[in-house]
């Protein structure tokens, strides 16, 4: 049996992948395409984790045009906590492979 720890504990695979790049990055505002492609994930296994963590007040949304863009809600109250799990787990690997990547 494999055992899970951290951040893949907590979280499904995708809501971790969303969290990571919402709160590694939180002034910055994303669209589901965007977001889509920058996780390499179906654009439509990503829109009922973006709904679900808007309704968990997690997400903000702003309509612009035809482009929904979600960013971390400043008002939430665990805004700082959740981001510092995201650098400490999810984050870690961005870090390293920035790292390591001359050594390719």
């Amino acid at each position: 049996m494999r055992t899970r720890k951290g951040a893949d504990a907590l979280f499904p695979k995708i809501r971790k992948q969303l969290l990571a790049a919402f709160f590694l990055q939180p002034e910055r505002a994303w669209y589901a395409s965007e977001l889509a492609r920058y996780l390499h994930a179906p654009k439509q296994s990503l829109q009922r984790e973006l709904l679900n963590l808007e309704a968990g007040g997690i997400l903000s949304r702003r309509l612009e045009g035809r482009h929904v863009y979600y960013q971390p809600d400043p008002d939430f109250p665990f805004r700082d906590d959740l981001r510092a799990l995201m650098i400490k787990t999810a984050g870690l690997i961005d870090v390293l492979a920035e790292v390591l990547k001359p050594l390719r």
